[in-house]
């Protein structure tokens, strides 16, 4: 059985646990699911490091007992993603 979880993004612990009470719900509702996968946009910005570890520190617990899959989203691999989208909407 499967949990997917589409764009957990978030840019600090306080916005990780409301992606943890979505995974809390979702785990009891599926308490036999051996795979996680995320749908991408796992940060908000791909160079704040702080970012990754506020995702790893809240949701280690799940992310380190089932196997987990993430696909890449355009926040985790584009820097200044909303820069670069106002100037290619706007331009």
């Amino acid at each position: 059985e499967i949990v997917f979880l589409g764009d957990p993004q978030n840019t600090n612990e306080t916005g990780y646990q409301i992606t943890k009470k979505t995974l809390d719900a979702a785990f009891k509702r599926v308490p036999n699911a051996n795979l996680l996968m995320y749908a991408g946009d796992i940060v908000d910005d791909v160079t704040i490091n702080s970012q990754w570890e506020a995702f790893h520190k809240v949701l280690e617990g799940y992310n380190t007992s089932v196997i987990t899959a993430a696909a890449t989203g355009n926040h985790d691999v584009i820097t200044f993603y909303y820069k670069l989208n106002a100037i290619t909407k706007w331009n």
